[in-house]
């Protein structure tokens, strides 16, 4: 297993909303202990965020309906908390719409560093990690939703999301369960 780990979409904006389930501290610490541990076992971190121009022209069309104003570039609300933010060599991924993959960087630079596996985490469940579960997916890659680093502001929808993903384009694993298989094999080697 060659895994990189894709952070979809943890910026201030989204992380902000008090409705966000699990809680915004739990995420953060979840979140936080993974990368460590991916930084520490030198896996590749790929951090995708939305981003927006400031004059707006590229919002999703239903931000543009609502009026929504987040992710702007520039602004603090676009950035990853502190603890969350790229390292030298970590590369950043602007995004648009949903999936990861919507910026075709991404797999090129995943395929490049032979990558085969990708964790994902991030929010929301129901849209930005779903979708770019369901594209890794279907590139071929074998894909690992990180159950306690994926949150959602609709709790049931994200459950449902889980239920219909885990078993057919992913692999449900928590941070710890994919620590004890990825260091057993590491070991093995």
């Amino acid at each position: 297993m060659h895994p990189a780990l894709l952070l979809v979409d943890l910026q201030l904006d989204f992380l902000e909303p008090q409705d966000l389930q699990p809680p915004r501290a739990i995420l953060l610490r979840s979140l936080a202990g993974l990368l460590g541990g991916c930084r520490e076992r030198d896996i590749p971190v790929l951090h995708v965020r939305t981003l927006v121009a400031a004059d707006g022209h590229d919002r999703m069309p239903h931000w543009t309906r609502s009026g929504d104003a987040r992710c702007v570039v520039g602004s603090s609300g676009a950035e990853a908390p502190a603890a969350l933010r790229e390292r030298t060599g970590e590369k950043v991924y602007p995004k648009q719409f949903y999936s990861a993959f919507g910026n075709v960087a991404l797999e090129t630079d995943l395929r490049a560093a032979s990558i085969d596996t990708v964790l994902v985490c991030g929010v929301h469940t129901h849209a930005c990690v779903q979708t770019t579960v369901l594209d890794a997916y279907q590139r071929g890659f074998r894909v690992i939703l990180v159950a306690d680093a994926i949150a959602s502001y609709a709790p049931l929808l994200a459950q449902l999301t889980v239920d219909h993903l885990a078993g057919r384009a992913c692999e449900l694993l928590s941070a710890s369960e994919f620590w004890t298989r990825f260091d057993a094999a590491s070991v093995a080697r």
